[in-house]
């Protein structure tokens, strides 16, 4: 029972991490578009 709560726990937190990650990762190449869109554009 406790086992199960533990692993369920850990789960859970191991999701969360993943999207955090992932959105950090999301947001990181966005900017890195945008900025190169902008010199693409500025010539």
């Amino acid at each position: 029972m406790l086992l199960d709560a533990a692993a369920t726990a850990t789960g859970a937190f191991a999701l969360a991490l993943a999207s955090v990650f992932f959105a950090a990762a999301s947001a990181t190449s966005a900017r890195a578009a945008l900025g190169a869109s902008t010199r693409a554009a500025l010539g």
